[in-house]
């Protein structure tokens, strides 16, 4: 057996080290090992590294374990302890400082037209503006992929912080030309200020993070200052629980008709995602979006959203529509248009079924991007509405410059025209506006039949509020609309809410 095993080492060796002799020695013989080994040592002398040598080697690892190789810039290990060392002199020095958190926005679509190589050229060019706008004492840092952290000592407030911010965006923003082509990107920041926003390195940077994620959720190309610390302390346990409520199926869809104001009978369904979270029952969606749209967790929502909404209304009796609710991070993403043909292919679902709701606010900001995207999503047979009109930046102008199909009046508007005369004007104005631009109108959080009869005199198209129907399951929804179907009386069949 020995001899077997042996034979088998042997050629072993000779297959896959033919370059290695296999030298037996005899264990039994302690001097023979012992020269062997003097053998080997001696053989290996010329191989060995000088001292010399070896702290070239110990730089090298030193370097390359404190340093992004192709940028140059400290990397995240470094940049946490250098602002660990910043933190203890502002404390010594009763002084503060500033940490920006940057993410290069659009840099996708600039990356999908070129190669890699010139890529990292891009980077590098970035890299180097910044490196080149820093002050002594500053650091700037990459922390991974197309995120980079700044920080400033002796910056105490957020005005100062501001206007760093702005000054890093602007040369970041200037155009780049790389081999013999222009291109542009965009940058979102966020900042976080010391003692103000945090008291160590790495809640900092969670703080400036939050903030440049809050930044993205509005809109590409802002600056947005940490939130007040005592309004994190839940929004973070919930963060770290959203992470695996996609994972667990904890998330339910549920269906808040839309009708039209002469017949009552339902023209849409606006699919709403509700979170039953283990321990603190059914949670709504103004709860935990506005904590998705702080990480990558709304566009795993969204898709997740989209394709559930979409599967189940192809199986409905009725061919009613879908709304359907998208973030403004959704539209800074170059895939959206992708995803919906996509969801469509997949579920057998009409495009013009589909309606999508885009938000206002500082989305209408990106105009350019915006409308590019909106009028591809036209192209496909989608129909675009106008959300929350009369709240944020939302004007008559915006449904000139943009393809909007169809507004949805703020509940924020319905809920004050009782009361307000200035409100009250502005909600016949926009009824007024839309008939002439050949509008569909819908009044969305109508909840006293005093709303609803000025609704109907001021003529509303369409209607949707808890007073009308409340937003049902998938299987109540399937159940309603094939009721609706089945009428024989010719009365209207409204949804009474629950």
């Amino acid at each position: 057996m020995a001899e077997a095993e042996s034979w088998n080492v042997e050629r072993w060796f000779h297959r896959f080290l033919p370059r290695w002799r296999l030298v037996r020695t005899n264990a039994a013989n302690p001097a023979a090992l012992q020269a062997r080994r003097r053998q080997l040592a001696k053989a290996l002398e010329p191989l060995a590294p000088t001292p010399e040598q070896q702290d070239s080697v110990e730089q090298r690892i030193a370097h390359f374990a404190l340093t992004d190789d192709l940028l140059q810039l400290s990397n995240r290990a470094t940049i946490l302890a250098q602002l660990e060392r910043s933190i203890t002199r502002a404390q010594q020095t009763a002084s503060g400082l500033a940490v920006l958190f940057l993410d290069l926005d659009r840099f996708n679509r600039v990356n999908g037209s070129r190669s890699h190589a010139i890529d990292d050229l891009l980077l590098v060019e970035v890299a180097a503006r910044m490196q080149a706008s820093m002050r002594e004492g500053d650091t700037v840092g990459r922390m991974g992929g197309n995120e980079f952290a700044v920080v400033f000592p002796g910056v105490s407030s957020v005005e100062q912080a501001g206007r760093s911010a702005q000054r890093l965006a602007t040369l970041i923003r200037a155009p780049y030309v790389l081999s013999g082509e222009s291109s542009g990107i965009d940058v979102s920041i966020g900042i976080a200020l010391f003692p103000e926003d945090g008291s160590t390195a790495e809640e900092l940077l969670r703080r400036a993070d939050s903030a440049l994620h809050r930044a993205k959720s509005t809109g590409c190309g802002l600056v947005a200052r940490a939130e007040p610390r005592t309004a994190l302390d839940d929004a973070w346990q919930l963060l770290d629980d959203l992470d695996m409520a996609l994972e667990r199926d904890q998330f339910e869809m549920t269906y808040q008709p839309i009708f039209d104001m002469k017949t009552s009978i339902p023209l849409a369904f606006e699919a709403i995602v509700q979170w039953r979270h283990p321990s603190r029952g059914m949670l709504p969606s103004s709860v935990f979006i506005p904590l998705c749209e702080r990480s990558d967790l709304i566009h795993k929502l969204g898709r997740w959203v989209m394709h559930t909404a979409c599967t189940e209304a192809a199986t409905w009796a009725m061919p009613v529509r879908l709304a359907i609710n998208l973030s403004p991070a959704q539209f800074c993403r170059d895939d959206l248009e992708h995803q919906v043909i996509e969801t469509l292919h997949r579920s057998g679902l009409s495009p013009d079924r589909l309606d999508l709701e885009v938000a206002t606010g500082a989305l209408l900001e990106n105009s350019q991007q915006v409308l590019s995207t909106m009028l591809s999503l036209r192209t496909l047979g989608v129909r675009l509405v106008l959300d929350d009109f009369g709240q944020a930046n939302a004007s008559l102008n915006s449904l000139r410059d943009f393809a909007f199909q169809q507004i949805k009046i703020s509940p924020s508007f319905i809920a004050a025209m009782l009361t307000d005369p200035a409100t009250m004007t502005s909600v016949r104005a926009v009824l007024t506006m839309a008939l002439e631009a050949q509008l569909d109108v819908v009044a969305a959080g109508i909840e006293s039949q005093a709303q609803l009869d000025i609704l109907t005199h001021l003529e509303c198209g369409q209607v949707q509020g808890a007073l009308l129907g409340a937003p049902l399951s998938p299987e109540r929804t399937r159940r309603y609309l094939w009721q609706v179907t089945r009428r024989t009386d010719g009365e209207p069949l409204l949804l009474v809410a629950d």
